[in-house]
C-alpha cells in the first residue's frame, strides 16, 4: 500500500516530503460500484479514484 500513497502526491520516491498517512481495507472489486477494492496486480480503486500503479513487481 506504501507505493500506492506515493501514486496519488507529487513525491519523488527518495523525496523528505511527508506522505499522508492512511489506512484502509482493499477487497478484490466486484461487479458494483468500486470504491476501494483491488482490481488486478497494478491497479486499485482508493476512496473513489482509480490508481494505476507504474511500477510494479508483479510476476508476468
Amino acid at each position: 500500500m506504501a507505493a500506492a500513497a506515493m501514486i496519488g502526491w507529487d513525491a519523488a520516491p527518495n523525496s523528505t516530503a511527508a506522505l499522508p498517512a492512511f489506512s484502509s481495507t482493499m477487497l478484490i472489486c466486484g461487479t458494483g460500484k468500486r470504491v476501494n477494492c483491488v482490481v488486478d496486480g497494478n491497479t486499485i480503486w482508493f476512496r473513489g479514484e482509480k490508481i494505476v500503479l507504474k511500477v510494479s513487481t508483479r510476476p508476468r
